[in-house]
């Protein structure tokens, strides 16, 4: 991914987050926390600013899933012929065995450990 891709990337997946966030508003009703409160208050005193950077992401977000759609079978296709590995992740390896008699005090009482 190219730094370009990737600033897009950033901008567009941002964009959709404020866009939730000023849906929540309005769908919610609970209380914000900090970064809910820091998002609305960039977005709301620029209301007609941001009523068209959400759109062009929405309308941007549906061509994405215009163009995607048609590769979706070609996924799945792919994902058929992919074989199932079994990973062997092996035993653990045990360094030496702790003796009971370790555990109990002079007193006997038990250590505990957390």
């Amino acid at each position: 991914m190219k730094s370009s891709d990737y600033d897009s990337y950033q901008e567009f997946t941002s964009l959709l987050s404020d866009l939730y966030q000023c849906r929540n508003m309005n769908h919610r009703g609970n209380t914000l926390n900090q970064w809910e409160k820091d998002v609305l208050d960039k977005v709301l005193p620029l209301k007609s600013f941001y009523y068209f950077k959400f759109l062009g992401v929405l309308a941007q977000y549906v061509e994405y899933i215009k163009n995607g759609y048609s590769s979706i079978s070609n996924i799945l296709e792919y994902c058929q012929t992919i074989t199932i590995k079994k990973i062997d992740i092996g035993r653990p390896q045990i360094k030496r065995n702790i003796p009971l008699d370790e555990l109990v005090r002079r007193d006997g009482n038990k250590k505990r450990f957390k």
